[in-house]
């Protein structure tokens, strides 16, 4: 007997209608089991179907059934799977729907659910490439999930999917169309469902735009005696205006408001007509049998912009098109929906590996399948400043110094003002900028936060009024500096080095306003082999580590496939706490500092020695810390 796990974020899709398939015609040879991911949950479902195979993640009954198990069938990518979950396990992803939307690595990287499709890649990539079954229906299909997924060829299944036949003739089902009806008559002339997608720019408002006016609309629904089922995409459910509208009319005879805790794909056969947006829920509709579909798109152009569809939408849908809410009301009035025209083709390019016995050939080959795997090479990125290179006088405030100097000793005829304070001025600017970026994300429509070294002497010219020669040679002075103070922190360079000859890949990721080409020359200062490591600059890329965009642009940037992403920095949060929370493994060192005496020497003294005191306080601390690690290797001898 094999042991076959099912589980999804509810008690839906796929996994749910395999299941209920496999309970009842497979019970001699597979022990199946339903895993909710709630301990309530499990409870409901055992109450209401008195099925005795349902539990929940985490319970000792659960972690028992995943350290044994043959398969475990999911309907998607899960951020997180049991730690009982053998590597022999085999995962059976059923997917969630075909259609025209980019998913997974294929989605914009500036959508939300990208940080989402970044975060489980870092922490499943491995299982993902070498443990997953991945289900496809069509040629077209496969192409499009191989382009969009990290499952390799060799491990798609064509087969069909289960929710779009096991419920067609009444066989299985887990409920009654009349269970759901409850109150409302029995005897409509015909049901329709509107089933929109949520929009991934907002979630407040969204069904107020949709349906503006269900007064007019619930009128012509008793005219023409039909029931009206509405059925949101389950984000949209939280829109206050869709709360108040089922509030509303939770006594209409003519508008449902449907109840998430029955399963919609189990009454599709009830369904006359469908109103379709973007949803894959079209192709499900059409491959079990509708074949009436209003295509209601007010927002087409909008939506298509931000999605950037695989094909073209008019063309890989069919039904009526309806750009307004008046013309979807004229269009119910009429009550003329005729049978879409290209079923044929569109079953055949989203469902074209349909045959009748597919569900049961789609079992014999996951439980017959083997697994080709690859052997995955490790990621390793080290930030730059205080872990590779480091300044010879220590903090950034010195080499601001250093260009003080620089400037009462030149003939430019700089304030006084500048001259006597230009540390704070410098850092005191360098914050106002960064201030400013923060506070104008609206304004510039952009959420990059970094900033470059261009603006801050930018805001210096206009604040101060100096000239192009004044600036240009503050600029010029600062960037001679940060060349000319850079020293190599030697230990983590031999560690870098040597992980690209274990055969790992490296990259190089900074936080820094500097210009990437005085970056490059300070790196190549202390080893020249460290020009030839890539580098991610957050000036260049206009994100940061510390917001954790940087690593999820790295991400999406480069051919990502590996076992596992370490990174290497010195600052606790930003190369700490903040990729850890997207599953990069992380070693973080001690900053070097001053202590209170050295701080006080430098902040004690004046104008004209700041820079002296630097370089002296720097040698203070450089020579206790010799000393600490001296007295370190004494003792561990």
């Amino acid at each position: 007997m094999k042991y076959w796990l099912f589980g999804t974020y509810a008690w839906q899709g796929n996994p749910k209608a395999l299941f209920l398939y496999m309970s009842k015609y497979h019970i001699e040879t597979h022990h199946c089991w339903w895993i909710s991911d709630t301990e309530k949950e499990a409870l409901t479902l055992k109450e209401k179907y008195g099925i005795d195979n349902i539990t929940f993640l985490g319970s000792k009954e659960a972690k028992a059934l995943f350290s044994k198990a043959d398969v475990y069938v999911t309907e998607n990518c899960r951020e997180s799977y049991p730690l009982e979950l053998s590597s022999e396990t085999k995962i059976f992803n059923t997917w969630h729907g075909v259609g025209l939307k980019h998913v997974e690595i294929g989605v914009d990287k500036n959508l939300l659910v990208a940080t989402s499709v970044f975060r489980k890649h870092i922490k499943g990539f491995e299982r993902f490439v070498n443990q997953v079954i991945f289900l496809t229906t069509s040629e077209k299909m496969q192409e499009h999930f191989l382009r969009d997924t990290v499952v390799p060829e060799a491990h798609m299944l064509q087969g069909v999917y289960p929710r779009n036949i096991v419920y067609k003739n009444n066989s299985i089902a887990t409920y009654q169309f009349e269970d759901v009806l409850g109150g409302l008559k029995d005897d409509y002339n015909s049901v329709i469902l509107f089933a929109p997608t949520h929009r991934t720019h907002s979630i407040e408002g969204v069904f107020q735009f949709l349906m503006p006016n269900l007064s007019a609309l619930e009128n012509v629904l008793r005219f023409h005696n039909q029931l009206f089922i509405i059925k949101v995409h389950p984000s949209m459910t939280k829109d206050e205006q869709f709360l108040k509208a089922k509030k509303q009319y939770k006594n209409s005879q003519y508008i449902l408001f449907w109840d998430d805790y029955f399963d919609i794909y189990e009454i599709f056969s009830k369904i006359d007509i469908a109103i379709v947006d973007y949803s894959s829920i079209f192709y499900d509709l059409l491959d079990a049998g509708v074949e009436r579909f209003i295509r209601y798109i007010p927002d087409y152009h909008e939506y298509n912009q931000q999605m950037n569809m695989i094909e073209d939408y008019y063309q890989y849908t069919d039904g009526v098109i309806v750009e307004s809410f008046d013309g979807l009301v004229k269009t119910l009035e009429k009550n003329k929906i005729e049978k879409i025209s290209r079923k044929d083709f569109l079953l055949n390019y989203f469902f074209g590996y349909k045959k009748d016995d597919y569900i049961q050939d789609m079992i014999e080959k996951v439980d017959n399948f083997t697994f080709d795997k690859k052997e995955l090479k490790e990621l390793h990125t080290f930030d730059v400043f205080d872990t590779l290179i480091r300044r010879s006088t220590l903090k950034p405030l010195s080499i601001f110094a250093y260009v003080q100097n620089k400037a009462k000793k030149s003939q430019l005829d700089y304030p006084e003002y500048i001259l006597e304070n230009w540390i704070v001025i410098r850092n005191k600017v360098e914050h106002d900028v960064r201030d400013m970026m923060r506070k104008t994300l609206f304004e510039r429509q952009s959420d990059t936060l970094e900033i470059e070294l261009d603006a801050v002497f930018n805001r210096i010219s206009e604040n101060f009024a100096l000239t192009k020669e004044q600036v240009d040679f503050l600029r010029e002075t600062e960037l001679e500096a940060e060349i000319l103070h850079v020293e190599p922190i030697i230990e983590k360079i031999e560690l870098l080095f040597s992980l690209i000859e274990q055969g790992h890949d490296v990259l190089l990721v900074s936080d820094m306003y500097l210009p990437e080409f005085v970056i490059r020359q300070m790196l190549s200062k202390v080893d020249v082999r460290l020009k030839d490591v890539p580098l991610y600059l957050s000036g260049n890329v206009g994100h940061q580590k510390s917001s954790g965009k940087l690593y999820q642009h790295i991400f999406f940037d480069i051919d990502y496939q590996y076992a596992k992403w370490v990174h290497y920095g010195d600052n606790k949060h930003a190369d700490g706490t903040i990729p850890r929370q997207y599953g990069i493994q992380t070693f973080v060192h001690d900053v070097e500092d001053f202590i209170s005496f050295e701080s006080g020497f430098i902040n004690s003294s004046s104008a004209s020695m700041k820079y002296i005191a630097y370089q002296l306080a720097t040698k203070m601390q450089r020579y206790r810390t010799s000393l600490v690690h001296c007295m370190n290797n004494v003792e561990l001898e």
